[in-house]
């Protein structure tokens, strides 16, 4: 069965090795990227936080190779309102340009002062975010093996973290 042959894997240490760098896509004018120093050599990795929209999403960039080359995953509110219909979007960014975006909307009802509990994990080539404790989106791709994990936003996005975000590295247990 696809139980028995999943990989099994524990959490690591956590990833905190300097602080975050502020600007790391300084090059690029509307995306910010905040990365977690010493998070590049990584692949596998879980990162968990807890965030608040304030403005259009909440993003993380993963297997962030250079400010060129990385993917993103969003919460983002795709219509405003008391209760506002937002998904989980995913894309990657390959030499500098956006590929096409993956929207997943979220299957519980949210408001517009939620608190999301997010947890992402990036193992080998395969993906998946949860919100609420819930699956929200897995999928896989090949292409960036490894790299560093961040913040991210672009335009007039902005998040309020909640506390601090955890990254653990996975380490199978087979």
């Amino acid at each position: 069965s696809a139980a028995q042959t999943a990989p099994a894997y524990n959490l690591g240490k956590q990833i905190n090795a300097g602080g975050w760098i502020e600007d790391w896509a300084s090059a690029s004018k509307d995306r910010r990227i905040t990365l977690l120093s010493g998070s590049q050599p990584y692949s596998d990795y879980r990162i968990e936080f807890q965030a608040q929209i304030e403005n259009k999403a909440v993003g993380w960039m993963y297997r962030g190779v250079n400010p060129r080359n990385y993917y993103v995953v969003k919460i983002e509110k795709l219509k405003s309102g008391i209760e506002p219909v937002v998904a989980v979007v995913r894309y990657a960014v390959i030499d500098g340009k956006n590929e096409r975006r993956v929207e997943t909307l979220l299957p519980m009802k949210v408001r517009v002062d939620t608190h999301y509990k997010v947890r992402f994990d990036a193992v080998g080539s395969e993906f998946a975010v949860w919100v609420q404790d819930q699956k929200i989106d897995e999928w896989r791709d090949t292409r960036l093996g490894s790299g560093g994990v961040g913040l991210y936003a672009e335009g007039d996005e902005i998040a309020a973290i909640d506390g601090t975000v955890n990254v653990y590295e996975l380490v199978s247990t087979r």
